[in-house]
């Protein structure tokens, strides 16, 4: 699961 955060989280990462 912990993956799945890390791919949305560098997709927000990358809109800012």
């Amino acid at each position: 699961m912990t993956i799945k955060v890390s791919s949305e989280e560098m997709q927000v990462k990358k809109r800012q």
